[in-house]
């Protein structure tokens, strides 16, 4: 269809035939070069389409090549759901679709085009008239493409003006972006953003850029950075609803020095709905500052990461009537880095008072001394996300039976525990799972009855583990779609046969596969592979020899002609940020 920027005329009109999509009705053509696939255009393209096309060919300037074609055709009326995450690391070419439609030919040429560098020093900007769902989606797919070794080829998209959404989140580690990315986001392509959001790739970037960048942002609704910042820099943000800030390794007082500027900087602004401030100390936040932080924002539905006990118990003792506050906080962390070893009275006092002032809470993050602060948890009627930070320097021993008043009601359950995970209790309590994390060594008790009651489980991520606990999760599963093994020593090809002969379905709906240290040889991957028809991205770590040489699995891919992405980097950033639960 293009021979450099010259588009092929329309040949025929079918105009008997009409297709209607979505209230849309469309005629159907025939384009020279694509003998046998039919396009679904817009009629009302064509009305505009007639004044343009003749029966031979013409040429036309690559402005209008996108603005005419990609814009109103492929962008505004075509149809297509298909998630660019499945682009990751590898080159745009969007399989298990219909026939190839014009939006995907005059997306994989853009992407061609902007490889090579073709727009350099263009007057007007070829992005300009995109919409900006399409300007983000190529900043995507750019971004996580291995071919792109520098930042620069993204010039004219930050640049546009389009750009509403700015997810620098790249498997891929740009060696020039520190330098570049400054000068590309001008006042202009600044100008619509309303979400930036930097992975950990930025945690080093310097904050006196971060800061200029931020004051350029009117319209910023949401932040999600990896550096700590001036708050001040947010003054111009008046919209602004989400303040995400991921800092590990810091100092204490230069943490509050920040929590204190931020809360006193985002004081008027009414409309924000999260909070969430992580820092990795061994020392708690000032929690007076986190009380500020509620009685200023009544909207505020997330405090994820930074301990709110304190500044509950601080509330509800100091409160005036019987009359509690209304606050809607449905995220939020009920953790003491103090160390407190036994029962503590003060301890379970705090977790009375957050569960009397945050009723609706959602997802939860607590540090478990003992069991009797359960029994609070008891009244959350919303809970759905847990996750359990067993104190390191506690001596209790749990049996997980304490899960039975609540287990019923979690989706997502995260345990970080020095002690073993009895994945039967787990089983047995938390049978509505979807998505089950351990930090920790995942066992069996035998004092446990078990069941298995692992068919909703969607995803399942687990750090140690013995071979029994491997057989008994995959028993019951049916519906296990992303797996992650951080340490499968016990996961070998005899291994996955046992799993296969008990559950021949257990791998069929994987899509995403992260397994480090595992034991399998070429011939177990290939089996793993003919059993996950579903499968998309992977990366599985042998430890397997053949020959002296590591098993290296990419080949075997190749020889069974499965479209599959295997690599480290991709599979490693997506599990990284679609986690449900921090580290």
């Amino acid at each position: 269809m293009f021979v450099g920027h010259r588009l092929v005329g329309v040949q025929s009109f079918l105009d008997l035939k009409l297709f209607r999509n979505e209230n849309i009705i469309v005629n159907v053509v025939r384009i020279e070069g694509f003998q046998n696939r039919i396009f679904f255009i817009p009629a009302r393209f064509f009305s505009q389409m007639k004044k343009i096309t003749v029966s031979s060919s013409i040429d036309i300037g690559p402005v209008s090549l996108h603005q005419d074609i990609v814009c109103r055709v492929s962008l505004r009326f075509h149809v297509w759901h298909r998630s660019s995450s499945s682009l990751l690391g590898c080159k745009v070419c969007l399989k298990k679709m219909p026939p190839i439609s014009l939006y995907e030919t005059c997306l994989d040429r853009i992407i061609e085009l902007i490889k090579v560098k073709h727009w350099r020093e263009e007057r007007e900007n070829p992005f300009s008239p995109l919409p900006p769902r399409i300007v983000e989606l190529l900043v995507e797919v750019c971004g996580t493409s291995q071919e792109f070794k520098k930042f620069s080829y993204f010039r004219m998209l930050l640049s546009s003006g389009q750009l509403r959404i700015l997810k620098l989140c790249f498997p891929v580690i740009f060696i020039d972006i520190c330098v570049v990315l400054p000068q590309m986001l001008t006042e202009k392509g600044c100008l619509n953003i309303t979400v930036l959001q930097m992975d950990q790739n930025f945690q080093n970037f310097e904050s006196e850029w971060l800061e200029k960048l931020l004051q350029k942002l009117p319209l910023l609704e949401s932040l999600s950075v990896r550096t700590l910042f001036n708050p001040q820099a947010l003054n111009n943000c008046k919209g602004l609803k989400s303040v995400e800030v991921i800092q590990i390794f810091t100092n204490l007082i230069e943490f509050n020095n920040f929590i204190s500027k931020a809360v006193d900087t985002l004081f008027h602004m009414k409309d924000l709905e999260e909070f969430d401030i992580f820092q990795y100390t061994t020392k708690s936040t000032n929690f007076l500052k986190v009380v500020e932080m509620l009685n200023n924002h009544r909207k505020l539905t997330s405090l994820r990461f930074t301990d709110s006990s304190r500044a509950a118990h601080h509330i509800y003792v100091n409160r005036r009537g019987n009359a509690l506050p209304d606050y809607v906080l449905r995220k939020c962390s009920w953790t003491s880095f103090e160390k407190i070893t036994t029962l503590n009275i003060s301890f379970l006092q705090r977790i009375r008072s957050s569960v009397l002032l945050f009723p609706l809470v959602q997802e939860l993050e607590i540090l478990v001394i003992c069991e009797e602060c359960f029994e609070y948890l008891k009244k959350l009627k919303y809970l759905r996300s847990l996750k359990m930070r067993f104190h390191i320097h506690s001596t209790y021993e749990a049996d997980f039976s304490f899960l039975s008043g609540i287990g019923q009601q979690l989706r997502h359950l995260c345990i970080v525990s020095h002690q073993d995970v009895p994945l039967n209790a787990i089983s047995k309590y938390c049978f509505n799972l979807e998505y089950l994390k351990i930090i920790g060594n995942a066992t069996i008790c035998d004092s446990i009855e078990s069941s298995y009651n692992f068919e909703r489980l969607k995803r399942l991520e687990i750090g140690l583990f013995e071979a029994n606990s491997l057989l008994y999760v995959f028993q019951s599963v049916r519906n296990l779609k992303e797996l992650h093994l951080f340490m499968a020593a016990v996961l070998n090809d005899q291994r996955l046969l046992e799993i296969l002969n008990i559950n021949p379905l257990a791998f069929y709906h994987l899509d995403k596969v992260f397994v480090r240290d595992c034991m399998l040889s070429r011939v177990g991957f290939r089996i793993f592979l003919e059993n996950a028809a579903k499968l998309t991205i992977t990366f599985i770590k042998s430890r397997h020899f053949s020959g002296g040489v590591p098993a290296d699995f990419s080949d075997v891919i190749k020889e069974l002609q499965r479209d599959v992405i295997h690599n480290y980097k991709a599979v490693e950033h997506y599990f990284k940020n679609t986690s449900y639960f921090s580290d």
